[in-house]
């Protein structure tokens, strides 16, 4: 019998397992506390679950995750959700290592690669070194794959190492040789690869979709059979921009470009062209024409925002496999993109770009290193499984503004200012590596935990009172003449008959009032 025939409903009880063993501290005598939820699988160590968390409150029937407590005289208590197998042990295997990139005993065709290796879900960190001379490079972790940084090889014969560790301290020294032999030349720039972008005295020139990592040297000259100046971009990357200034306006300006590998195979493409535009004053002096002439038009181009660019692309990924962009451009913090491909897609490519400003009104945080733009084409957001983005921040930054090395989180734009999960990988001498995950591209920012101070309200202010209009004076008036100044006018004969009348009537009142009152004496 079994006790799954006697309880055959796991949820009815929880198990309680005493060990003769100590797993706490110093004088622990046992590692690890094994738990098998299925007792007829016990052989791999993927049918075991560590129980690594003592137990925080009291165990029941519905607990899903057994738990230990120790106990004294050297004994430990393990719960678990139900009766089956429970073992101890000391983790003793190395963690495991398959290489993806370059390949164990392979012969390198091309020179500038990343190295890739997937682990055991045991690891927990991973280093690299070339040769037994550079040792100690730290390489960022994403699930159970290790991308390094971008690495230059020479033709040659080389070895390098992978220092893997899993959390019980065991380490995988997994070492290989393998051969670089790059005699093949990289993609042409043809017109589908280049792109230029002209003002008045200066152009950048770009060059994309290269197949690997090149330098740019771009011959130019107003003459077709006369290019007489050199611009170059001497970093190996498969996107390059190149500048040009010292340009005059409103002149045709002829090029060819040519792409060196790291191993010195080159190749050229034709002569092609760009105008620039008018200088200034003379576009200001257009533009004030048109208006006046009463045409109207938009205003002049922005400048662009991108201060440096990198990007790949690739034939087709597979459903299951991973897309790994390396980039080594110290103008662009971001290192690494790996996407886990979920749907198999054809040409796709990403570009990582560094932006000079912000691009929205709203602050990522109180404090942003670093503003950049992830562009992707012929792949959607939903063809991925996953996204991790590997980028670096320089230490120098970090104390300067009293940043905290675990207070550094990337920001995704969606609307809002999104916090990503962000982790700290490691450091070197100048930087601190960190991780994180993104459910998509878009714009993002390198910046603290802190949240950026809150906009303050923009405040009108009062409108000035506005002055009261003087009161229109009042016509003055017409000034009067004193009475002698009057003009004098002649009585006429009606008027004096009146007033003849006037006093005779008086006089008769007069004498009548007399006569009556010496009546009365």
């Amino acid at each position: 019998g079994s006790f799954e025939k006697f309880l055959p409903n796991a949820n009815d009880y929880f198990g309680v397992v005493l060990l003769p063993f100590n797993i706490s501290g110093p004088a622990a005598t046992a590692r690890e506390i094994w738990y098998f939820p299925n007792a007829s699988k016990i052989s791999s160590s993927s049918d075991r679950v560590n129980v690594s968390s003592q137990c925080t409150s009291a165990f029941t029937a519905r607990t899903a995750d057994p738990c230990f407590n120790y106990t004294t005289g050297g004994r430990t208590l393990v719960f678990v959700p139900h009766f089956s197998g429970v073992g101890i042990g000391n983790d003793t295997e190395v963690p495991t290592v398959n290489v993806t990139s370059p390949g164990n005993q392979t012969n390198q065709t091309v020179g500038v690669f990343v190295p890739n290796i997937t682990l055991s879900a045991d690891a927990i960190s991973c280093t690299s070194s070339i040769n037994g001379t550079v040792k100690n490079v730290t390489m960022g972790k994403s699930g159970n794959i290790c991308v390094g940084q971008t690495e230059f090889f020479k033709n040659g014969n080389y070895s390098f190492t992978f220092i893997v560790t899993d959390s019980s301290g065991n380490v995988n020294n997994y070492t290989w040789q393998f051969n670089v032999s790059d005699s093949i030349q990289p993609n042409t720039p043809n017109s589908s690869r280049i792109t230029s972008s002209p003002s008045s005295t200066s152009a950048t020139v770009t060059v994309s979709g290269i197949n690997e990592s090149v330098n740019v040297t771009l011959i130019y000259g107003t003459t077709p059979g006369s290019l007489g100046s050199t611009a170059m971009q001497t970093d190996f990357n498969d996107t390059q921009a190149v500048s040009i200034s010292g340009l005059t306006a409103s002149t045709v300006y002829h090029f060819n470009v040519s792409v060196c590998d790291f191993n010195g195979n080159c190749i050229k493409n034709g002569t092609f062209n760009f105008t620039t535009s008018a200088a200034a004053a003379a576009a200001a002096a257009a533009a004030a024409a048109a208006a006046s002439s009463g045409g109207g038009g938009g205003g002049a181009a922005a400048p662009s925002n991108v201060a440096a660019s990198a990007g790949r692309q690739w034939d087709a990924l597979a459903a299951g496999s991973s897309g790994v962009l390396a980039i080594n451009n110290e103008q662009i913090a971001v290192t690494g993109v790996v996407i886990d491909v979920k749907n198999a897609v054809t040409n796709p490519s990403i570009t990582v770009e560094s932006l000079n400003s912000n691009p929205y009104t709203a602050a990522a945080s109180a404090k942003v290193y670093q503003h950049l733009q992830i562009r992707k084409g012929n792949i959607a957001d939903a063809d991925a499984s996953k996204i991790a983005v590997s980028f670096r921040v320089p230490k120098s930054w970090l104390s300067t503004n009293n940043v905290a090395e675990d207070d550094v989180v990337l920001y995704r734009h969606t609307g809002q200012w999104d916090a990503l999960a962000t982790s700290k990988t490691g450091s070197d001498a100048n930087n601190v590596l960190y991780s994180a995950t993104t459910p998509g591209f878009s714009t993002f920012a390198i910046g603290t935990k802190e949240a950026a101070p809150a906009a303050a309200p923009e405040v009108t202010p009062p409108a000035a009172p506005e002055e009261a209009a003087p009161a229109p004076e009042a016509p003055a008036a017409p000034e009067e003449k004193p009475a002698m100044e009057e003009e004098k006018k002649g009585i006429s004969s009606t008027a004096m008959a009146w007033i003849v009348v006037a006093i005779i009537v008086v006089a008769a009142g007069i004498g009548y009032y007399m006569w009556q009152k010496k009546k009365a004496e």
